[in-house]
């Protein structure tokens, strides 16, 4: 069984969509760009809601995330834990 991140099965992108691992089913909410920045590392930015969005992977205890931390979609604010 292959698992891949995936937002929630409806495929939202609002600030505080919790992000979560489903198998895959071809569904484009299960889909992610790799977006570089002008600072050498990249955006991690749901398909579906689109190339030039600025929602982005987001761990949600901040700068201060730890493993086991679960991640949300968030607008890029530019902060280390995107």
């Amino acid at each position: 069984m292959t698992s891949i991140i995936s937002p929630t099965p409806s495929g939202n992108t609002a600030n505080g969509t919790t992000v979560a691992t489903y198998q895959d089913n071809g569904n484009s909410a299960q889909r992610w760009y790799f977006v570089p920045t002008d600072k050498g590392w990249y955006r991690i930015v749901p398909q579906n809601a689109g190339i030039n969005s600025l929602q982005t992977l987001d761990m949600r205890n901040g700068n201060s995330a730890n493993a086991g931390d679960s991640a949300n979609i968030y607008s890029d604010y530019g902060g280390l834990n995107q």
